[in-house]
């Protein structure tokens, strides 16, 4: 894995090549991790949009954080700082998450465990003396995944639930508990956001007009955060969108899509726990 610096004013990528040959080298960049490491959160966003106009990389958002997406030789490479949950405009990441998706059928999805801890193990070996680390591997139905956790020492402490003979070869699940965490943290502050507009001390007139103004920008980030992925179409976030400020609505003025019950038992369903929230809190007739 090599970085790349010539990708226009990208701030930096993790490659990785197909050839197991590629990990004879340095499998992360420390001049990498320190630069983003260093970078605020308002600098990080700022370069994050600048490679997403330009075309170099996609803004993606994944546990309140942006982050960039592309694609080198086949290789789907996310790169994203985690940053405290109430962070300000000036707060730095306290680790770095680096998510190397590889197709089936690719050489690295066609290595065995052994080979594959190896890879992890050269990683924590190349970059502990400075960085807290943790890396997984899983199978899933469309290729592996290998993510490389990078941490600032004192500022990222790694999962408990990793044992330290096995830190540089953990289940997925474990390294992402904190995430998990923070993407608690963040749903409970986006309903807070909405309740506040809902409960605003105004006629239903000024509450749908400050729901249109700041509605959308609210349920987009509660929906972000419920999927907690980004393998979503765009016009299934819309669709999201478009329920979310419909059953917001419906807390102040009834709507009559949610007295019928052929709607309600589609959307309402206990099994997409955003809408089934949005429909509890809008005191929709779920029986």
């Amino acid at each position: 894995m090599i970085s790349m610096h010539s990708m226009k004013n990208l701030a930096f990528i993790f490659l990785l090549l197909f050839s197991v040959n590629a990990f004879s080298g340095p499998l992360v960049s420390k001049e990498d991790s320190a630069r983003v490491l260093s970078l605020t959160k308002n600098q990080w966003d700022l370069e994050v949009t600048r490679a997403d106009v330009q075309g170099v990389a996609q803004k993606v958002f994944i546990s309140g954080n942006f982050g960039m997406r592309t694609t080198v030789q086949g290789v789907v490479l996310t790169v994203v700082p985690h940053f405290p949950t109430q962070s300000s405009a000036q707060s730095k990441p306290n680790y770095i998450a680096i998510i190397n998706n590889f197709p089936v059928g690719s050489s690295v999805y066609r290595l065995n465990d052994a080979e594959l801890r190896a890879i992890c193990e050269k990683a924590y070996r190349q970059i502990i003396d400075d960085y807290s680390f943790l890396c997984s591997v899983r199978k899933l139905s469309e290729g592996l995944e290998l993510t490389f956790i990078v941490g600032v020492k004192g500022r990222h402490k790694p999962a408990d639930e990793a044992n330290s003979r096995d830190l540089f070869y953990v289940d997925v699940g474990s390294i992402f508990n904190h995430i998990d965490s923070d993407r608690k943290n963040l749903i409970e502050k986006y309903w807070a956001e909405l309740d506040l507009l809902v409960n605003l001390s105004a006629p239903n007139s000024k509450f749908i007009e400050e729901l249109v103004k700041k509605g959308p920008e609210i349920c987009g980030k509660l929906s972000l955060a419920y999927r907690n992925n980004i393998n979503f179409k765009r016009d299934e976030f819309d669709f999201d969108v478009d329920v979310c400020m419909k059953a917001t609505v419906h807390r102040r003025i009834k709507q009559p899509e949610f007295s019928n019950p052929l709607i309600v038992n589609k959307i309402c369903s206990p099994s997409n726990e955003f809408f089934h929230n949005l429909c509890r809190k809008a005191d929709v007739n779920m029986n």
